[in-house]
């Protein structure tokens, strides 16, 4: 074999190497456009410049923990000299619990946090002392992030400001963004890296609890609408792709459906000048 042959085979080898490289990277992680793109296959808006822009501060919200594309840790953890020390594996380990795990006693259940903040006292980059101090900080950050992010959708759905609406309309807020936060949380699974998600089964309970604030409690068609994308819904609990794709098929027509007061959605989001799905 000559030495032309030699180095076209070791480039060629290369070659493979750096794609394979590549595709195992891509499917390790998956980007703001994709989570978007489920998001506007879930929900029943037309796509538009304000829905998608929101679609993307989600997503921001639990890729980067300051809620902007550049951030790796949380503010405090950075300008806290208490915890500037310490470590963690990758963006996952933020967030990725869900919207409604606000309190302390609830972040500790989400094992891969917990044990991250074990190895870093074991390591000498978080004093033992000083654990219970990091706990009280995070669940502080996680309740103003979930406010800023109340509010914004407050203001783009048209409930005014989140302090003076009912607690029917916070219920549906809450609803929107905690579906959002599970798509977004569901299209993760559809990588390599699923260590630092949501177990799988308080996610779907997540789901079910934000389908039935949607559907809410004053009107028994619409809360048969709700029992019944679960019942669908749970039919595909064995494949979290077929789950999503499920959720694509079915939950705009479940939410455009909802009759009846603060619940017919469509009249609501078209009076803001939003175009539904046909």
């Amino acid at each position: 074999m000559d030495i032309k042959t030699i180095l076209s085979c070791r480039i060629g080898i290369a070659a493979l190497l750096l794609c394979g490289a590549v595709a195992l990277q891509a499917k390790s992680v998956k980007g703001a456009d994709s989570h978007t793109t489920d998001m506007l296959q879930v929900f029943p808006f037309e796509n538009n410049k304000r829905i998608y822009d929101f679609y993307v501060a989600v997503s921001y919200y639990l890729d980067h923990p300051n809620g902007d594309p550049h951030s790796q840790k949380p503010r405090f953890v950075k300008e806290k000299a208490k915890f500037q020390k310490m470590t963690f594996p990758n963006h996952r380990i933020w967030y990725h619990w869900g919207f409604n795990r606000t309190d302390i006693d609830k972040l500790r259940t989400f094992k891969p946090l917990r044990e991250n903040i074990q190895r870093n006292i074991e390591k000498g980059r978080l004093a033992k002392k000083n654990e219970e101090a990091f706990w009280n900080e995070l669940q502080k950050d996680v309740s103003r992030r979930n406010r800023e992010l109340m509010n914004k959708a407050a203001k783009l759905f048209g409930y005014g400001k989140i302090g003076s609406i009912s607690s029917q309309q916070r219920s549906q807020l809450n609803g929107f963004v905690s579906m959002l936060y599970d798509i977004h949380i569901l299209g993760d699974y559809t990588t390599t890296e699923k260590s630092l998600l949501l177990p799988v089964g308080d996610l779907y309970s997540d789901i079910e609890q934000a389908i039935r604030n949607i559907a809410g409690t004053s009107y028994p068609d619409n809360k048969a609408e709700g029992e019944k994308l679960i019942r669908l819904l749970r039919r595909h609990q064995g494949s979290t792709d077929d789950y999503l794709d499920t959720l694509k098929h079915s939950f705009s027509d479940f939410m455009l459906k909802l009759r009846g007061g603060l619940y017919n959605y469509k009249s609501k989001f078209e009076r803001q000048g939003f175009q539904m799905k046909k």
